[in-house]
C-alpha cells in the first residue's frame, strides 16, 4: 500500500527526490515494484539499520552529508509503521538550512 501511495503522492512532484525507510535490498525491491525508485535516496540500512520513524530524517542528513544541495529546496519524505501505518509528507527546506549528523 506504500508503494501504491508513494507513487500517487510522487506523480504531481517530479524530480523531488524521495527519502524512504531503510530496509534490506529484497524489502527494498518489493517497494520500488510499486514505486518508481529513481527519485529514491540511496538506501542507507548497511549504515543506519532500520531505525523506525527517523529512517528519512536520517536518509535526508546523510544525502546532505554527502554533498547533496538541499537549501531551500524539497523532499518527500516517507515513513513506515510495525504496524503498517505510513505517513508520506512534502517537506520544504529552509535556504540558511543548518544541519548535523553526528554519530552517537
Amino acid at each position: 500500500m506504500m508503494g501504491r501511495a508513494l507513487r500517487q503522492f510522487a506523480k504531481p512532484r517530479p524530480g523531488v527526490a524521495v527519502a524512504l525507510p531503510f530496509f534490506p535490498e529484497a524489502t527494498r525491491g518489493a517497494l520500488f515494484k510499486s514505486f518508481d525508485g529513481a527519485a529514491a535516496h540511496a538506501d542507507h540500512y548497511p549504515r543506519f539499520g532500520h531505525a523506525f520513524g527517523s529512517d528519512p530524517w536520517l536518509s535526508l542528513l546523510a544525502e546532505i552529508e554527502a554533498g547533496a544541495d538541499y537549501a531551500g529546496g524539497r523532499c518527500v519524505l516517507a515513513s513506515l509503521a510495525l504496524n503498517g501505518y505510513f505517513a508520506i509528507a512534502d517537506l520544504a527546506l529552509a535556504p540558511d538550512l543548518r544541519h548535523s549528523l553526528e554519530a552517537a
